[in-house]
């Protein structure tokens, strides 16, 4: 990840070559707690979880805007032995979830809009 990105220098990642699955799912493991633990942002990553399977990192849990989502991600994406990165995490603001549409259309009215 580019030092502009993250306010970090690049860190060195030790290969695992020849490890079993489950000294890979540690290295990966430890690699995403270094890359939060280290960025500016880990303050919003505290309600972050994830799992490695398969090759695949699989992000939950709640940040408060779409950038900081979107800067987790790129914060993970390049790790190695992760093929595919699934971010299932939900935005979440000071009004609520916004990461899904509302389940009632908005109808214009003659005040202003509503949830009819």
């Amino acid at each position: 990840m580019p030092e502009a990105l993250t306010g970090l220098p690049p860190t060195t990642e030790l290969s695992v070559a020849g490890a079993g699955k489950d000294d890979t799912r540690q290295f990966v493991e430890a690699c995403v707690r270094q890359r939060l633990e280290n960025c500016p942002y880990s303050f919003y990553y505290n309600r972050v979880s994830w799992r490695f399977e398969r090759g695949r990192l699989i992000l939950t849990g709640i940040v408060p805007s779409f950038y900081i989502k979107q800067m987790l991600q790129t914060l993970l994406k390049d790790i190695q032995h992760v093929r595919q990165l699934e971010n299932h995490v939900d935005v979440v603001s000071a009004t609520g979830l916004s990461s899904e549409r509302a389940s009632h259309p908005i109808q214009p009215t003659q005040k202003g809009l509503s949830h009819e």
